[in-house]
């Protein structure tokens, strides 16, 4: 997240205007509360209190949708964060799972980025290959939250993985660290584009992978061992990969 500061101007500050969307929701989806939805208000409550946010004002809601897809907005005051999950996404995911879909949205709370509205796209490469550069940091930030509320890896790759494909428990093995070699075989040159708003699939999940190895994870679960990655180490590291795939055209524009 920290290249915000450098593009600082390029966002604009969101105005509030999303309550005619909350009363779309309340007439079309089903608000989670614990008398109907009790699993995933424990969710929701397990994790509000790892992160220590038991005084936000949450509303989370399920829509009908075979499509696995996670969003959310706030209200300000009035509602600190709205999270909207599609039914296909719950009905194929744990509890664990889930924590990291909900949480990666708290995440994009947490950090600041629903303060800002996305800017409407023009015609200047560079602008918006720098927007890019920050709506997909935003995506790996937001995925390291997820990470703390699942409490582990292997769930939150494992949702990842199910995010991609669509499938349930039945067809996934355990050998999920694989889904990392798909980059191995990815054309960046084809992906290397000015729109990509959030980084592919498997740089996210390296990404989570190599957060989960460094010292600034080890110090939010309280593990006293020495971490395999600093944090300057991870940072290079996570930069390097963007800028081999989707950022690849920024930094070789930047360059130019």
């Amino acid at each position: 997240d920290d290249n915000t500061d450098e593009y600082q101007g390029l966002l604009v500050r969101a105005d509030n205007n999303e309550y005619a969307h909350r009363m779309h929701l309340l007439s079309n989806s089903l608000k989670v509360s614990e008398e109907i939805t009790p699993r995933i208000f424990s969710v929701i409550k397990k994790i509000l209190q790892t992160l220590s946010l038991l005084d936000i004002k949450l509303e989370c809601y399920v829509n009908n949708d075979s499509n696995m897809n996670a969003s959310c907005f706030s209200l300000g005051n009035d509602v600190n964060l709205i999270i909207i999950i599609s039914s296909g996404l719950v009905n194929k995911m744990t509890q664990d799972e889930l924590a990291f879909v909900i949480g990666h949205e708290i995440g994009h709370y947490l950090f600041g980025h629903l303060d800002y509205a996305e800017v409407q796209r023009n015609k200047n490469v560079i602008m918006d290959m720098k927007l890019s550069s920050i709506y997909q940091s935003h995506e790996i930030s937001a995925d390291r939250i997820g990470l703390i509320c699942s409490g582990s890896l292997e769930s939150s790759l494992r949702a990842i993985v199910k995010t991609v494909s669509g499938l349930n428990d039945e067809f996934i093995t355990h050998n999920l660290h694989t889904y990392l070699h798909q980059i191995q075989s990815l054309n960046y040159d084809d992906l290397a584009h000015a729109y990509h708003t959030h980084p592919i699939f498997p740089i996210r999940a390296k990404a989570l992978t190599l957060f989960s190895m460094s010292e600034i994870y080890y110090l939010s679960i309280g593990k006293n061992k020495q971490a395999p990655l600093t944090d300057d180490s991870l940072i290079a590291r996570i930069r390097k990969d963007l800028e081999s795939t989707t950022m690849k055209n920024l930094k070789d524009e930047s360059k130019h």
